[in-house]
């Protein structure tokens, strides 16, 4: 598979690059005949086709365009260098100035009165407030770009469909992204968009991985890159290769996850995008992390800095340094990992920060706007008296002027009272992210303390020649593993009260497999649907699997015998949770003395009783053990 996707790859880059160098050869040879208006849009187009492939040529292209159009004096064609320059701007990731570009295209279309460029260009404005994470300011230019798109006829609806169901996904609303998604998907086939398609079926795709459902996002992901491919669009279907790589992340399958994390990090090396090459770097130094092999995964990390250096992006630049803080800590670094980690807290603190300065300019400026219609409205008012007393008798002149200075008396009195509510809200608000940020943190620090506590015991046991002692030791590492698993759920989770069980399941049968070296021996699958439980239910059920799962390892497959645990988990009714553990091994006889300390029985059985349980246990072509909890009931 890695060889076909490299010559598949190579192949393909060839051909493309092939058909987009001619044309900008095409372009760069007619150019010095041209003059005027056709000099303009030969450059304009330059700066278009070179936004992928050399930025800073593509930028000066666009530079000149503007100075052209300006010389001239042709507004439209002013108008559209600009636009096509921000695209360039974007294109190299300088964000805040392509924001700006595009506000001076803005300002040209609406002098014209040309529509439906506005719309185009405040979809590329809410697509870059996306790339920066500020999802409140990319939906109100995407609903802005919809609304005008809409009154024009429904011009290329489904892009915008398509950036405000990629926004919604990023806020963590999937139901809601994946209906938007849809929507744009209808309206790209409807008018035979093949770039539109494929576009919306990656982001279909990756939307399907975030919600947990790998085999959907795998079949759309590869959907988009197959058609990115015969439409030669090398960078979109680099995103195809680094999305699909993600998908298999996700699913534990490392070998293939690489393969194209790999190629797509080659291919956008091609392409220079750095920003793009940032977040590959950062999925690569993740994969070889949980794979232990440290060294590279520290270069891919610190490659991923480097290179976000030159981009916009703190958000992502931060989640880095996070990942380099772990895997100093696991490589005994403790002087590194703390170093990394204060970067990591300082820039997270700076972003903080920064979002508070937005939210005042915010408040400042509708505060300004308020003052300024308010005195509009004072001066508007009082034109309208001076007219009436042209007009009408003295007394009713005097009367319309108290009646006026009273409603403008109580208007300003209620403009007042919003505008205190609208900064209670703001505050309110701003709180509440910070403490959402300070749990994540909680949760995060709780599961650091897990690691260190199971590292001590496994230190500890390393010392110990007595094998009884020695399995008690692993078993408490296990169990210390378990209620570990809880808390990063729960940090890297959109839910900060909840775990997903089905998936805490799988990382924990990994981690007991791993301890006891049984990873081909013995396959640990679970049936069973999504599953949300909070906090104080998921840390005993968790417990009580992580012991019936390492009982069944110590005894159910004697002899390296090969075999499979079964786990599930239920909800029956509002309050009752069914789960059952299943193993195929040996079984146990009704004359077997019990085996080991016991602790471990006496655990789940004080586990039960606190979740109001009940357990029943069968024997017969292995063993199946069956809990019934009371939610509603529990003490």
């Amino acid at each position: 598979m890695k060889y076909y996707l490299q010559l598949l790859l190579v192949l393909f880059s060839h051909f493309s690059l092939a058909q987009h160098t001619e044309k900008i050869d095409s372009l760069q040879a007619v150019l010095p005949q041209l003059e005027g208006e056709s000099r303009v849009n030969a450059l304009r187009d330059l700066c278009f086709y070179m936004s992928r492939t050399d930025s800073e040529v593509s930028i000066a292209y666009g530079n000149e365009a503007v100075a052209l159009a300006q010389e001239l004096g042709n507004q439209a064609l002013l108008g559209l260098a600009y636009k096509d320059l921000a695209h360039a701007f974007d294109g190299a990731d300088l964000f805040e100035t392509a924001i700006a570009t595009y506000g001076k295209a803005t300002a040209i279309f609406k002098i014209i009165n040309d529509q439906e460029q506005i719309a185009y260009v405040y979809n590329n404005v809410g697509s870059i407030y996306l790339k920066k994470g500020d999802f409140d300011t990319s939906l109100n230019y995407l609903f802005r770009s919809l609304a005008l798109k809409d009154s024009l006829g429904g011009i290329k609806l489904n892009t915008t469909y398509g950036n405000i169901g990629d926004t919604f996904r990023k806020k963590g609303d999937h139901e809601k992204a994946l209906e938007y998604l849809f929507r744009s998907l209808k309206i790209a086939e409807q008018t035979n968009d093949q770039k539109g398609v494929a576009a919306t079926y990656g982001n279909i795709g990756i939307t399907y991985e975030a919600q947990g459902n790998y085999e959907l996002a795998l079949e759309y992901g590869l959907k988009a890159m197959q058609i990115n491919q015969e439409l030669g669009n090398r960078y979109n279907y680099a995103i195809n290769l680094n999305n699909i790589g993600l998908i298999y992340y996700r699913r534990g399958e490392y070998t293939p996850a690489l393969e194209y994390c790999h190629q797509a990090l080659a291919l956008k090396k091609q392409l220079n995008q750095r920003g793009s090459m940032a977040y590959t770097s950062q999925r690569l130094a993740e994969i070889y992390a949980d794979l232990e092999q440290y060294d590279s995964a520290l270069f891919y990390a610190n490659t991923g800095l480097a290179l976000f250096d030159t981009i916009d992006s703190k958000e992502r630049k931060v989640e880095t340094y996070r990942i380099l803080s772990e895997i100093y800590r696991v490589q005994g670094e403790y002087e590194k990992a703390f170093t990394s980690h204060q970067d990591y807290t300082l820039l997270k603190d700076s972003i903080l920060n920064a979002e508070k300065e937005r939210l005042t300019a915010d408040m400042e400026g509708k505060y300004q706007s308020a003052k300024k219609d308010l005195e509009l409205l004072a001066r508007d008012t009082t034109i309208a008296e001076q007219k009436a007393n042209q007009r009408v008798y003295i007394g009713l002149a005097v009367g319309l002027l108290l009646l006026s200075a009273g409603l403008l008396f109580f208007y300003r009195k209620r403009q007042q009272r919003n505008r205190e509510l609208q900064h209670l809200n703001n505050q309110l608000d701003a709180k509440n992210q910070q403490n959402e940020l300070l749990l994540k943190e909680i949760h995060h620090r709780v599961k650091n303390n897990l690691e260190m506590v199971k590292s001590l015991i496994a230190l500890q046991s390393a010392q110990l020649e007595d094998s009884a002692t020695k399995d008690a030791m692993i078993a408490s590492q296990n169990r210390v593993q378990s209620m570990g698993i809880i808390h990063q759920k729960l940090y890297q989770g959109e839910n900060l009260g909840s775990v997903e069980m089905k998936d805490y399941f799988l990382n924990l049968g990994e981690g007991i497999l791993d301890s006891f070296d049984a990873e081909d021996q013995v396959k640990i699958e679970c049936a069973m649907d999504r599953l949300e439980l909070d906090v104080d239910t998921a840390v005993p059920i968790g417990l009580i699997v992580n012991e019936l799962l390492t009982n069944a390892l110590k005894y159910a497959f004697p002899e390296e015998t090969p075999g499979t645990i079964n786990i599930s988990l239920s909800r029956t009714d509002d309050n009752t949770l069914t789960l059952t553990v299943v193993d195929n091994g040996v079984g146990k006889m009704a004359e077997t003395a019990p085996r080991g300390t016991g602790f471990g029985s006496q655990l789940v059985q004080l586990l039960t009783q606190q979740l109001n349980g009940q357990m029943q246990e069968e024997s017969q072509d292995g063993t199946r053990v069956f809990f019934r909890f009371q939610l509603d009931q529990v003490a």
